[in-house]
């Protein structure tokens, strides 16, 4: 969290709210994935009568990915996603991709945004697929060629691929990522959240309390039988 470019991340994110808030006044969305599965309890631990104890999340049933954007008027109307998970991987991130990111926002989230949004998000890959990303070395030489060409920048049929890679690398332009541009045509704007800064997100307080009601709820069960 305090490497030099998180720091600067960090300050640049503060200071876009921060103008925000003084300045443009723009309805701020938070968005945010996360799972939940109907076997959650507390674990026993040493801890005052006042303070609820740590959550196990070690699933041994049905995993339910969930998926919602809100503010600080409440969850945007029909904007809730659930959906059973179909990966056995622990990160649950492995459920959700680019495809049904887009079509979730597309669909749901989009046509009931406030007008003129910051949408705030964190940098889930699926958050930042590129549509204007550059060949790399892992391409045939035959697409770095093809991507110069329609750049119009020159090179020489018999440069190797370092050498046409270098050109490339100086000649790349910052990335484009489709759920910008999507929120942009829409008159919107995204914000991502500095990386390792959950803490930034009101909606992580959301999911906590979702899982401690059904994790009160299991206790209670367990109890009565």
């Amino acid at each position: 969290m305090e490497r030099y470019d998180i720091i600067a991340w960090r300050a640049r994110y503060i200071e876009r709210m921060r103008k925000n808030r003084l300045i443009e006044k723009r309805p701020v969305v938070y968005l945010d994935e996360t799972y939940i599965h109907p076997t959650y309890h507390a674990k026993s631990c040493w801890q005052s009568a006042e303070e609820d104890g740590l959550l196990i999340s070690d699933s041994a049933g049905k995993r339910l990915i969930i998926a919602n954007a809100g503010s600080e008027n409440g969850f945007v109307p029909n904007a809730l996603l659930i959906f059973r998970s179909q990966s056995q991987s622990v990160d649950y991130h492995d459920d959700m991709n680019a495809t049904n990111f887009l079509k979730w926002m597309t669909e749901m989230v989009v046509p009931y945004l406030p007008e003129k949004s910051l949408v705030v998000m964190d940098n889930a890959p699926y958050h930042c697929t590129q549509i204007n990303r550059a060949p790399t070395m892992s391409n045939l030489k035959s697409e770095l060629q093809e991507w110069l060409k329609e750049k119009n920048i020159f090179f020489e049929e018999s440069w190797t691929k370092p050498v046409l890679y270098d050109i490339i690398k100086k000649n790349k332009v910052p990335p484009v990522y489709a759920i910008d541009e999507l929120l942009r045509q829409h008159n919107h704007e995204v914000v991502r959240l500095p990386p390792y800064h959950c803490d930034l997100n009101p909606i992580e307080k959301i999911w906590s309390l979702a899982k401690r009601r059904v994790a009160d709820k299991n206790v209670a069960q367990a109890q009565n039988k």
